[in-house]
């Protein structure tokens, strides 16, 4: 089993490249990163529950703040990708019955 430092790097590691990805836009990569983000995820849970040593802990810390700040641009570049395609293809409301029976 991998040490929560080890994880920790590599879903660091990790998002970065899914930053790359949504940023070229690229899909497929994208959805193969979030895979592999959901396993390391789970994975870090399980190595958390163990007790994590201080001096681990003060390694981590600044690789978190690495990872906090790759998060948001995660949130960001996907954001941006959202609103490009908005701009293309924009959404259209599905036509549908109302409570009345009529098309909206």
């Amino acid at each position: 089993m991998s040490s929560a430092l080890e994880l920790v790097t590599t879903l660091r590691d990790l998002t970065q490249r899914q930053v790359d990805a949504a940023l070229a836009l690229d899909g497929p990569t994208l959805a193969d990163l979030n895979g592999q983000r959901s396993q390391i995820l789970f994975d870090l849970q399980v190595a958390l529950k163990a007790p994590v040593s201080s001096d681990e802990k003060v390694a981590m810390r600044p690789i978190i703040e690495e990872l906090n700040l790759l998060e948001h641009r995660l949130r960001a570049a996907a954001s941006q990708v959202v609103q490009t395609i908005d701009v293309f293809a924009p959404r259209k409301r599905a036509t549908t019955y109302g409570r009345s029976g009529r098309v909206r």
